[in-house]
């Protein structure tokens, strides 16, 4: 099928040779005389691509380009890739500027006909590679959430308290990112960590989870296994390796004193810091086989006891006015 393209030049001989040269190329030829009549024939006919001019009255090339990417009505053929021909007169960053806002080319006048073809040809190859690498991307996408999915279900299936709290602690953690300013992918890494984070107890025996009174040494050391064990679990997926590291210090203590390394102060990871509290909050907010929740209350005021000992100051601080500007956070104690 024939790869249409819509030309939108106010010059009548400009439009008549374009026809020529692209039909002679195999290409269905569609014309509009100004920038308002191509985007108005653009959203109707769907064109595979857009030739426009640079030079044109009341709405020149630059200007249809910009409507076409930024405004809202054409969000649905935002997409189509746009060659911009332009005169000599056109500085260099002036054009840069249009490829950063997402010119598929330029082609400075004059030009000769093979020259036209080959650009034309190229940015339609360029496109499709775009359209498969961000089908790939989606694919690569689902395949990393339906693992981590994954994992998550086999802890329910293991430890369905452990998974609500993982849950939980992902949700605080998101909070306590945004309260700091944290974005992008330190955010999407440190959320990851907080799902994960408990992830190497279905390695840890049931009675030793399930115990109602306090563990014994022999059993401690047991239970410290299981940032180990999270640790090895998630080895082999790439996408998850800085997940895998903040989660593997997330009982390491401020002051230097946790495991598995022994770190200090901001030798830890942020991310780590920031799981070890809001895990902490939610394991002192929730029932647990040995003790009933604690409530807001006295969490937080063992958190700000152990402020510079075993937690960051400024996470618990954060964690605070999350909790001041969420009150369905807050939990009442049971005894």
């Amino acid at each position: 099928m024939k790869k249409t393209i819509l030309v939108i030049d106010n010059e009548r001989p400009m439009l008549e040779l374009a026809r020529m040269i692209l039909e002679r190329a195999g290409y269905r030829v569609l014309e509009a005389v100004n920038g308002e009549d191509g985007l108005q024939k653009a959203m109707t006919l769907r064109p595979d691509l857009i030739l426009i001019d640079f030079m044109m009255p009341v709405l020149n090339g630059i200007d249809t380009f910009q409507q076409l990417v930024q405004n809202p009505a054409y969000r649905e053929i935002r997409e189509t890739p746009v060659i911009m021909l332009t005169a000599r007169s056109v500085d260099e960053p002036h054009r840069k500027e249009l490829l950063a806002m997402g010119l598929a080319a330029y082609l400075v006048k004059p030009f000769g006909h093979r020259e036209l073809v080959n650009v034309i040809d190229n940015v339609f190859l360029s496109h499709e590679l775009k359209i498969e690498n961000r089908r790939l991307q989606e694919e690569l996408h689902d395949s990393f959430h339906e693992t981590v999915n994954l994992l998550i279900n086999l802890l329910a299936i293991r430890d369905p308290v452990t998974q609500a709290h993982s849950l939980m602690v992902l949700s605080l953690a998101e909070q306590v990112c945004r309260k700091l300013q944290i974005n992008g992918d330190d955010l999407f890494h440190i959320k990851l960590a907080a799902l994960l984070h408990d992830i190497g107890k279905i390695g840890i025996p049931e009675e030793i989870l399930s115990k109602t009174e306090s563990l014994s040494p022999d059993e401690y050391v047991r239970m410290h296994q299981h940032v180990h064990y999270g640790y090895n679990a998630l080895s082999g997926i790439k996408r998850l390796s800085t997940a895998r590291e903040l989660m593997f210090h997330h009982h390491e203590n401020y002051d230097g004193t946790g495991y598995p390394r022994g770190l200090k102060g901001e030798e830890i990871p942020m991310g780590s810091r920031i799981v070890a509290v809001v895990d902490a909050y939610d394991a002192m907010t929730s029932d647990r086989p040995y003790r009933k929740n604690l409530g807001t209350e006295e969490a937080l005021r063992r958190l700000s006891e152990a402020k510079n000992k075993q937690f960051d100051p400024i996470v618990v601080d954060a964690l605070v006015e999350c909790l001041h500007n969420d009150p369905s956070l807050v939990k009442t104690a049971r005894t």
